[in-house]
């Protein structure tokens, strides 16, 4: 009894905290188009606002079965799905690629500077799975200026919940950067097999994640006799979705489309 009301407790003012944290603390993240216009065609969203084709289709299965889709139940993905902000291609992106070299075009470049250009290889040499396709490193520069407030960070990934298709042809390399000085934003990547398709307009290519910077210091170790029995025990942990309901917190990014 007395372990369910400290539980109770606790997510009462886990709740309090979060309404508090987001009344106070909305940061702004701007995607500014330096080259053209690609914010008017396929700008920056939130992640929310770009169904992918797979949850789509989870959706439609529903109905027909006329129950409801199960992927919202795993909180920890749904969230990741719908967290952040999406940057779609600006253009067509055509790729070919076999063991005799690789071949990337743009449908429109918008300035020299955009130009599709081949890194060294040796920077990430090993870590792309190469299968059958000559090794290169190819840089896409993307006609977007990111503009961070102070103390703030962005993760810039791969599309892997809106894009997976994407996945079993590139390989696309994530990075953290620090946009309070620096602007740019690269779609970075490595063909993996042999292919020829082209990156239609619009299709996202990279899941573009802020957050702001904070020191953590990790700790491994045995747990203390209260960590083990809350763990074991605790309320959260023995009722199915538990988490979901009481202790799991909205995360809030919006979004806008200047002219």
């Amino acid at each position: 009894m007395i372990t369910r009301f400290i539980d109770l407790l606790i997510a009462g003012l886990m709740g309090l905290n979060g309404l508090l944290r987001r009344a106070f603390t909305e940061s702004v993240i701007k995607f500014k188009a330096t080259y053209g216009g690609p914010h008017v065609i396929n700008p920056v969203l939130t992640a929310k606002e770009i169904k992918p084709h797979w949850f789509d289709a989870l959706i439609l299965k529903a109905k027909e079965r006329k129950k409801p889709v199960k992927f919202a139940r795993c909180p920890g993905m749904f969230d990741y799905m719908q967290e952040g902000f999406i940057i779609r291609a600006h253009t067509d992106i055509h790729i070919k690629a076999n063991s005799v070299g690789v071949a990337v075009t743009l449908g429109q470049t918008l300035d020299p500077v955009l130009a599709v250009v081949e890194m060294d290889t040796e920077v990430v040499e090993g870590i792309a799975p190469i299968d059958g396709v000559k090794f290169k490193v190819i840089k896409v520069s993307l006609p977007y200026a990111v503009i961070a407030e102070p103390g703030h960070s962005v993760h810039l990934l791969p599309p892997l919940m809106h894009s997976p298709e994407l996945m079993d042809k590139l390989f696309i390399y994530p990075g953290t950067v620090d946009y309070e000085d620096f602007h740019t934003v690269n779609l970075i990547f490595t063909v993996i097999r042999p292919c020829e398709f082209t990156i239609k307009a619009g299709t996202p290519i990279l899941h573009a994640l802020p957050f702001k910077r904070v020191s953590y210091h990790g700790v491994c170790g045995e747990g203390t006799h209260w960590e083990k029995t809350k763990h074991k025990n605790g309320f959260p942990s023995r009722v199915m979705g538990y988490y979901r309901r009481k202790f799991h917190f909205k995360k809030v990014y919006t979004s806008e489309v200047q002219k």
